[in-house]
Formats: C-alpha cells, sequence, structure tokens
C-alpha cells in the first residue's frame, strides 16, 4: 500500500479502527485468524479514544514476548512507534499484551522518529541479554510528486529491557538491506558456533532478499558484516561490504520481511509479502541453510481475497512477522503479525504448515 504524509486522512482511517472486532475465528483457506490486537478495549486512552498500529515486528527477550509497532494513531493521537509486552506464550487464543503507555494512556514511542516520515521495527534479536532491533528509517514515503520511498536501516539497542534504546550505528539509503530481519543460526563453516543470518531488502517494496551474517560479539559493528555473494561448488562465499551481495531469493519484490528456525521442518522460514507476485500475498519458503536454495513461495495469506472476518471496506495486507517461541504442535503449528491498511491495525494469524507447505497454493518460484 502507499503511504501518504497527509496525517489528517491516516487519522480518518484510524477511526475506522475504533469499532470493536466483532467477529470469531472463521478459518481461511491458508491462515486463521486469531484476534486484532489493537483498538477499542484494547488501546484506549484516559479519554476513550482508541489508538493503533500496524508491522508488529516480534521478539523473545526477557522472558517475553515484545511486538514492536510502526506509526500509531488515533484520534488526536500519534506516536512514531510503540511496543507492548507479554509473557503469555498461548498465541491461539490471543495474546494478553500490556502496552508501553504514558500516564494519559496515549503511546510511549520507544525510539524517536530520526527523518521526517516515519521510523519503524523491522526485525529484533535479543543477545546477551541485550535488545536489538533494525529499524526501516523512512526519509520519503512515496506519494504524488516523488513517487518513490527512500529509506534506510538503522541498528538501536536496549540494556534495560526496552525501557529506554540508544542508536548503534545508521545505515546508506536504498542500501541492500534497509529492512532487515536477524536470526540465530549455525555458523557456515564452523560447527558448534552460532552466528546471527541478517536477511534484508533493499528498494522498498521491490527488492530481492539478500542475506548477510555477523558474529554474535560483532552485530554492533557493521564493517565486519560478511555477505552471502553466490555459491562456488555448492559452497558459500561471503564479501565485505554490501556492493558485492547476491540475492538468495530472485524474482521477488519484497518490502517487511521475517525469518525464523522451524522446528517442525528442521528448516528454516523466511515469509513475506511479495509485491509482485500472482497472487499478491504473504508467501513462506523453506530451506536448510539460511543461503538455500529456498522451496518455491506457498501463499499463506491471500492478498487478493477478502477472508469472512473482513469488514466491509477492509483490505490493503503488509507486514507479516514470525515468533518461533509462538510456535506449538512442534512447530507445526506457526503464527505471524499481519497488518490492514483500512482498519490501521495488527492482526494476529495462525498458519498451519502442512496445510500451506503440502497442500497450499504456490506462487513465483
Amino acid at each position: 500500500m502507499i503511504r501518504v504524509k497527509t496525517w489528517g486522512v491516516l487519522l480518518l482511517l484510524a477511526v475506522l479502527a475504533l469499532a470493536g472486532p466483532g467477529f470469531g475465528f472463521p478459518a481461511d483457506k491458508e491462515s486463521r485468524l486469531v484476534e486484532m490486537l489493537m483498538g477499542a478495549g484494547k488501546t484506549v486512552n484516559v479519554n476513550g479514544r482508541a489508538w493503533s498500529s500496524d508491522l508488529g515486528a516480534m521478539v523473545f527477550h526477557d522472558q517475553k514476548v515484545y511486538v514492536l509497532t510502526g506509526d500509531t494513531m488515533g484520534l488526536g493521537i500519534f506516536s512514531p512507534n510503540a511496543l507492548a509486552t507479554t509473557t503469555d506464550l498461548e498465541a491461539r487464543d490471543g495474546l494478553n499484551l500490556r502496552w508501553s503507555t504514558g500516564l494519559d494512556g496515549n503511546p510511549k514511542m520507544f525510539f524517536p522518529r530520526i527523518e521526517p516520515d516515519s521510523t519503524v521495527p523491522a526485525g529484533a534479536i535479543s543477545l546477551n541479554g541485550i535488545l536489538y532491533v533494525f529499524l526501516m528509517d523512512v526519509i520519503h514515503w512515496k506519494d504524488i510528486p516523488d513517487p518513490d520511498t527512500r529509506a534506510r536501516a538503522v541498528l538501536i539497542k536496549s540494556t534495560d529491557n526496552g525501557q529506554s534504546f540508544s542508536q548503534v550505528w545508521l545505515g546508506t539509503e536504498d542500501d541492500k538491506f534497509v529492512n532487515i530481519s536477524p536470526v540465530l543460526g549455525s555458523h557456515p563453516s564452523l560447527p558448534g558456533r552460532q552466528v546471527v543470518y541478517l536477511f534484508g531488502s533493499g528498494k522498498y517494496r521491490n527488492s530481492p532478499v539478500y542475506l548477510a551474517y555477523a558474529e554474535t560479539g560483532d552485530l554492533e559493528f557493521p564493517a565486519r558484516y560478511l555477505y552471502f555473494a553466490g555459491l562456488q561448488n555448492g559452497v558459500p562465499q561471503w564479501t565485505l561490504g554490501q556492493d558485492g551481495a547476491q540475492p538468495v531469493v530472485r524474482g521477488v519484490k519484497v518490502g517487511e520481511l521475517s525469518g525464523a528456525w522451524n522446528d517442525y521442518f528442521q528448516k528454516y522460514l523466511l515469509g513475506f509479502f511479495d509485491f509482485g507476485g500472482q497472487p499478491y500475498g504473504f508467501y513462506l519458503r523453506r530451506a536448510a541453510q539460511p543461503w538455500g536454495p529456498w522451496s518455491e513461495g506457498r501463499l499463506a495469506f491471500n492478498g487478493e481475497e477478502k477472508p469472512d472476518w473482513y469488514q466491509a471496506g477492509w483490505g490493503g495486507p503488509y507486514g507479516g512477522y514470525l515468533l518461533r517461541e509462538l510456535d506449538r504442535d512442534g512447530g507445526r503449528t506457526v503464527y505471524f503479525t499481519l497488518s490492514l491498511w483500512t482498519p490501521y491495525n495488527i492482526f494476529l494469524m495462525e498458519i498451519d504448515l502442512d496445510g500451506v507447505f503440502r497442500k497450499g497454493r504456490t506462487g513465483p518460484k
């Protein structure tokens, strides 16, 4: 969907979220709605005004699930981002989220906006007691005078469990890694050692998927990141600097993305909306190694269909963030956060991986 810089229009859209959901849990073909995470009855200030947000990148840290959101708003309410936590890992009946708010009940940002348009979460990881969050810092949202979204990556960290954050590094506009999803995994060549893999996309919603990795002690030093540069006799090659980075998934148009390890398949999962997909929607892929080969995309949520739980006027799905710690049935059932532009809100969705990979529809290879 196209973001606009006229906040008045956004606030009008947000008002649509004030009505309670009023729906149960009917099944979609590939996924099932669990709950709407924000809005009336959930995120309301002391004056009774509801507020909502988008994205909902998730991370497990300090024995809690953290949900990190983007531009957050309601009638007369705005925050550049918001944060919630919960110890509830039983996602099948919803998440009992506790939102960070001021005394007035309005959302409290976890990090200030850098550029004038947006500074929103893209992915997060917990390492050695430190919460690291990758942000997409939007220099310019696509609009009519300038139909080109421009952004860069930012890494921030918290040493006090999300009470405060500080900036670690600031990336370059429209690098190959603007949206970044970090995943802990085995070192590509040293058994028994772990690294942080970074799945990335560059030009907003018009990018293939790239891969890099950092030693667990080097996440704060981007000059030490190693970027996937292709295969040589089946062995992954790595290079310093993004210029030599080669895609691990081609032929797609990706913005937000999310990677995770899956215990059921004993493989990595990679989820994203493909903005060039036929149909447009949220696809899952799997691979034994972060560099692939990745399976063809399997449709987990069809963005061109309207499931039974949509209300009149609803639409514009995007986002899609996985969290391994919410998986159940040995990893066969997974959960992801889905954003709808109208109403402007985040929805928790459930997927049966057997249904998606063994019976579901395929997308672009």
